[in-house]
């Protein structure tokens, strides 16, 4: 971990936030970016929006600027956070970016009722949510239900019964 970078993007963060230029920020140290965008989406249940996000893929769908895609969408590198704002302070943004030597880019746009990853995700955000939000419940209901079912409920067998 870079900390003299992680100080540089929490200055950024600070002072944009100072400003009034934030909508939103979440860093990406849990599932990484494609993770990070569905988060954001689904942040608010009665505001949900989706987002579309555009990598310019080279050489193959599987490598977007030299780095392997899935590692690009789900890595969980540290020093990276996901920003929103209104369009009229994006080069405001990334002016003090690079001023504070910051890497930035600008990545797509909130709005519409997909999130969108282009070329790897299409998903309404609807849906997002409720897989998110039903997730646990819905596996802990079916682990449960297959434990307490009598096919998978433990046996003994008769040669255990005879002579134990």
């Amino acid at each position: 971990m870079d900390l003299a970078a992680e100080r540089r993007l929490i200055k950024l963060l600070l002072a944009a936030n100072r400003r009034g230029w934030l909508k939103s920020a979440h860093d990406c140290s849990e599932g990484g970016l494609a993770v990070t965008f569905a988060e954001c989406c689904i942040a608010e249940p009665e505001r949900m929006i989706g987002s579309s996000v555009e990598f310019e893929v080279r050489r193959s769908k599987f490598e977007v600027s030299g780095m392997r895609a899935d590692a690009m969408l789900f890595g969980e590198s540290a020093g990276r956070a996901v920003v929103s704002c209104e369009k009229f302070n994006v080069e405001a943004f990334m002016k003090l970016a690079r001023q504070l030597g910051v890497p930035a880019a600008k990545l797509g746009e909130v709005g519409g009722s997909l999130l969108r990853i282009h070329p790897w995700i299409d998903v309404p955000v609807k849906e997002l949510s409720r897989v998110w939000r039903t997730a646990l419940a819905a596996a802990s209901t079916s682990s449960g239900a297959a434990s307490d079912s009598p096919e998978h409920a433990p046996t003994r067998s008769r040669a255990h019964e005879r002579h134990g």
